[in-house]
């Protein structure tokens, strides 16, 4: 499961970096 919280963080990363949020989620990865 590692694997895949990881790939939710890097996700995540690469959205707060382009200036926008899908879902309030992406704060707590």
């Amino acid at each position: 499961l590692g694997t895949a919280i990881d790939a939710l963080r890097r996700l995540a990363r690469a959205k707060r970096r382009r200036g926008y949020q899908d879902y309030p989620s992406t704060g707590w990865f």
